[in-house]
């Protein structure tokens, strides 16, 4: 069936008015269930749209909770790290600082402090025979002291071209 078109202003048959009525209910009709199609489909990628988001928020609650908890747990033992191990800390105790003679076998853990004076270039340090830094002696045609300062461990021995050497032990050592 197809809409019979009418010429305005003439007379046209009740059959004709009821077949384009037929015609035109039907459309709306049809036009109305792909509607209703529509929103059912749009319901349902809706629905399932929330309930994956739904679920990746509690996964990432889940996970971030847990993160959150980690870090609080990392960011506690960092500290105490940081401050202390065993009632020691990593914190060099400058007022038991004594000089030494290089080589040096370490007593207890803790910090050297090593300088070089004059016009060599560099004076490399050693650990148990293992570079761990260099000191610069030259500079511009000057003499200069130039200090290197790093973390020992007991019974390790510094070696090296050094002029002085300070050994520093932890706090609480």
């Amino acid at each position: 069936m197809a809409l019979q078109e009418i010429e305005y202003g003439s007379i046209c048959t009740s059959s004709i008015l009821n077949d384009n009525f037929d015609y035109l209910d039907d459309r709306i009709t049809s036009v109305g269930t792909s509607i209703t199609t529509l929103q059912s489909n749009m319901q349902s990628i809706n629905s399932t749209l929330n309930s994956a988001i739904n679920s990746l928020d509690t996964d990432l609650s889940g996970d971030i909770d847990d993160l959150e908890d980690d870090l609080s747990d990392l960011s506690d033992q960092v500290g105490a790290l940081e401050t202390q191990v065993s009632g020691i800390s990593f914190a060099p105790d400058y007022s038991k600082g004594v000089s030494v003679s290089i080589p040096y076998t370490v007593t207890s853990s803790g910090w050297m402090y090593l300088t070089v004076d004059g016009y060599d270039w560099e004076h490399p340090a050693y650990v148990n025979n293992k570079q761990v830094g260099v000191s610069c002696g030259y500079s511009g045609g000057k003499a200069v002291r130039n200090g290197v300062m790093f973390m020992v461990s007991k019974n390790d021995v510094v070696s090296g071209y050094i002029s002085t050497a300070i050994f520093y032990p932890m706090k609480g050592a």
